[in-house]
């Protein structure tokens, strides 16, 4: 028998995708976080095979990935499998072999084939969900889980600072197409204004590898503090916890040199000698004569309620799981 008359009656290859995807109760495909949560981790460390066959989704903690393994065996039904990154032994490859699935993000605004050399946007669906019948809280819960998702991935690095605390908070790809690409990191810049976080946008030539590396950081305590309490990561909560004990020391630090300040100079104005009152509050003779004679504030001084409130989330991380991470 000839190939032609044995795959006479077949249906054609789209319409058996369609049925699959039906199967599995994908479509119709409506907008939800858990959709949003792997379109971002697709634009950060994933990739779509070009001919739409595989998805792949890279990280060097192999925890992570199972445990986005498990998250998109629970949502849509399908498992994949964990192997080593090829002779890179530090990081790791989640491979979901489903046409299927790999059309759906792709028709969900996942780029296909190399990234570095494509222009893609955040998909309109995530930036306007209200425009596709969703409520407020929804529209906000599928904007959250999209920056959850690149926050998870590689492309989002948290860097220390020499005193202890994060110096900054930066976001970061390789495109060949620069300028072009900047609007994808312009409507990400978009996304965390909604949750109130303020972000510069960088880009830099990299002569080695003749390519652009551009992005955004994320500076100031406060604006740290709001990033990782009001959108933070999902899969990666051991990231999380160390940036949050990091930000929580830091805030109580200048908390309690703002807490001298006013206690500094109240005693002045009681008649206490400097010499007297460096001592009892361990300040250098020089700082309290600059707060008094200079006007000089401690940092942070004029953001010390919004401290506050940050130190009060801050001090129960059970709290904030349950609020900023309920979209599962």
């Amino acid at each position: 028998m000839c190939i032609r008359d044995r795959c006479k009656g077949a249906k054609p290859y789209p319409i058996h995708t369609v049925e699959k995807c039906k199967s599995y109760n994908w479509l119709p495909l409506y907008p939800t976080p858990q959709l949003a949560r792997l379109v971002g981790l697709s634009m950060g460390d994933g990739s779509i095979q070009a001919t739409l066959a595989h998805t792949f989704f890279c990280s060097k903690s192999r925890g992570n990935l199972e445990c986005l393994n498990d998250f998109i065996y629970k949502h849509f039904k399908i498992r994949g499998s964990i192997n080593p990154a090829g002779l890179n032994k530090n990081e790791y490859l989640l491979e979901i072999s489903n046409t299927g699935f790999t059309r759906l993000l792709y028709c969900a605004g996942c780029p296909k084939g190399e990234k570095t050399k494509q222009i893609f946007a955040v998909p309109y669906w995530i930036r306007y969900p209200e425009e596709y019948g969703c409520n407020k809280q929804e529209s906000k819960e599928i904007q959250l889980a999209f920056l959850q998702g690149l926050n998870d991935s590689e492309t989002t690095k948290l860097s220390l600072g020499s005193k202890g605390g994060l110096s900054e908070i930066k976001f970061e790809i390789t495109t060949y197409v620069f300028p072009t690409q900047l609007t994808f990191i312009k409507q990400i810049k978009q996304l965390l204004l909604n949750f109130g976080i303020k972000s510069d946008i960088f880009h830099y030539w990299r002569s080695d590898k003749q390519n652009w590396r551009i992005g955004l950081r994320i500076k100031g305590l406060v604006n740290k503090t709001r990033f990782l309490t009001k959108v933070g990561f999902f899969f990666n909560k051991e990231r999380l916890d160390i940036s949050l004990k990091i930000s929580r020391e830091y805030i109580k630090k200048h908390l309690k040199n703002i807490k001298k300040y006013k206690s500094a100079l109240k005693m002045i104005d009681e008649g206490k000698s400097y010499s007297y009152i460096s001592k009892v509050l361990e300040v250098p003779v020089s700082t309290l004569w600059g707060w008094k004679n200079l006007n000089r504030k401690p940092l942070y001084f004029e953001e010390e309620m919004e401290l506050k409130e940050l130190i009060n989330i801050l001090g129960n991380n059970k709290n904030l799981w349950n609020s900023a991470y309920s979209v599962r």
